[in-house]
C-alpha cells in the first residue's frame, strides 16, 4: 500500500501532526492552558474544512 505516493504523503503528513500535536499539548499542559487546546482543535478543524472546500 505504501508503493502509492499519496499514501506516502499521508503517512508522513500524520506523523507530522502527531507529533507537533503532542508537542503542543504538552506545552499547554505545561502552561495550565488546556481550554486553549480545545479552541486550537476546533479552529484547525475548521480550518481543514475551509481547505477541501477551498480544493
Amino acid at each position: 500500500m505504501l508503493q502509492f505516493g499519496f499514501m506516502q504523503d499521508a503517512l508522513l503528513a500524520a506523523l507530522a501532526v502527531s507529533v507537533l500535536a503532542g508537542v503542543v499539548g504538552y506545552l499547554l499542559v505545561l502552561r495550565a492552558a488546556s481550554f486553549a487546546g480545545h479552541a486550537l482543535s476546533h479552529i484547525a478543524f475548521a480550518g481543514a474544512s475551509a481547505a477541501l472546500l477551498a480544493g
